[in-house]
């Protein structure tokens, strides 16, 4: 009886050792995917994907609207990125293909949202464009949206980035502002003043192609 009671005491342990190492597993794998936070910058990693965002990832406007001619010239409200991929540079290594959105997370914009404008600068394979002036003649001005409301919205994609030391880096620079004109539509008063927060989101896949990358 005294042998029974021990050796139950004993699978009991070993049970509860490895439901404590699985979770410390778990866990570590969590904590690595959510990416490392400093204080000037963001760096997210999805796979051999390496993300950074020299000014943050979330994008936080408060301004008063501007003349499309004068948010373009001058040095406010730009957001650099570099999206790299970390893979072998060899014949192992795999390209990766990604897509880039404007996204709205847990909460709504209470105003007309086509009044909120940017524009994009990429860069070739492996140029950093982190210091391009941003002018009239790189920046084609955009509406996040061509309604009232917004949720996400693609802003360029990228298929098989390369493992090729030197040339396996895309740099991006985001510009974005709030508009006094829509078309024709002046801004209405309500839209003056308001906040506004949208998220940089970056989703891909090693090995694959555009049309296949179906979970973004």
């Amino acid at each position: 009886m005294q042998m029974e009671k021990l050796i139950k005491k004993q699978v009991t342990l070993s049970i509860f050792s490895f439901v404590l190492i699985g979770l410390l597993i778990i866990g570590t794998s969590v904590a690595y995917l959510r990416g490392v936070t400093t204080t000037s910058s963001y760096r997210s990693k999805i796979g051999k994907l390496d993300v950074l965002f020299t000014n943050g990832n979330t994008i936080n406007l408060s301004t008063d609207p501007l003349e499309d001619e004068v948010a373009i010239s001058n040095t406010d409200n730009i957001y650099n990125f570099q999206v790299k991929n970390n893979g072998e540079a060899n014949e192992d290594g795999v390209p990766y293909t990604y897509k880039i959105f404007l996204s709205l997370e847990n909460s709504n914009l209470n105003f007309d949202t086509r009044f909120i404008k940017y524009c994009l600068i990429e860069g070739e394979e492996g140029v950093d464009i982190s210091s391009t002036a941003i002018t009239s003649a790189n920046c084609n001005p955009k509406s996040i949206s061509t309604t009232t409301t917004f949720n996400k919205l693609l802003l360029t994609s990228k298929e098989n980035l390369t493992t090729t030391t030197g040339k396996n880096s895309m740099y991006y620079r985001l510009k974005i502002w709030l508009s006094n004109t829509y078309d024709d539509m002046l801004i209405p008063n309500d839209v003056i003043g308001k906040n506004f927060n949208l998220n940089i989101l970056i989703c891909g896949q090693s090995g694959t192609s555009l049309s296949d990358l179906t979970s973004c």
